[in-house]
């Protein structure tokens, strides 16, 4: 997760500070925030104290609908938000064709209750893959589909497949 949140530059940059510094003695979450720190040169404790030393991950309930090649995903995070509270991540969305098209779209969601995001594709799309590299700790309850009339999928796709 934290080569996604940061990119791969500053991801192997902090990890190769944190290996140098912890060499031979034990190192701990906080030498590797430190890490990142000093290669970010910005104070990244929001996001350790949330995704390293925090409890939970974000539970989704996932609503979207299309209007040709616009498409509305309402992201709802349903997860105890009095004890774990709610997530502010960038998440990947990747539209796909039965036909074998796909292209994906970073969105960012901010730590509140509902996200609704809208964008617009080059194709009309068939299905929507939350997190289709698997770079997010979470949890998808349930999705809905709306607007879109149904077609058969193919056996072999993904549970994460949003129909």
């Amino acid at each position: 997760m934290l080569r996604s949140f940061f990119g791969d530059s500053v991801f192997f940059a902090a990890i190769r500070g944190y290996g140098n510094g912890a060499a031979y003695f034990t190192a701990t979450s906080t030498d590797l925030q430190i890490a990142f720190e000093k290669v970010t040169k910005q104070n990244v404790a929001s996001s350790f104290n949330k995704w390293v030393f925090g409890i939970g991950n974000p539970i989704f309930n996932i609503l979207w609908s299309r209007n040709g090649h616009d498409v509305n995903v309402r992201l709802e995070q349903t997860q105890d938000s009095a004890k774990i509270g709610y997530f502010r991540l960038p998440l990947v969305v990747e539209a796909r064709t039965y036909d074998g098209k796909t292209e994906r779209h970073t969105i960012q969601l901010d730590s509140v209750h509902v996200n609704q995001i809208s964008f617009t594709l080059t194709f009309v799309p068939d299905s929507l893959v939350i997190d289709p590299v698997g770079a997010v700790i979470q949890k998808i309850n349930g999705t809905v589909k709306l607007g879109v009339m149904p077609k058969e999928q193919p056996s072999d796709e993904k549970q994460k497949v949003l129909q």
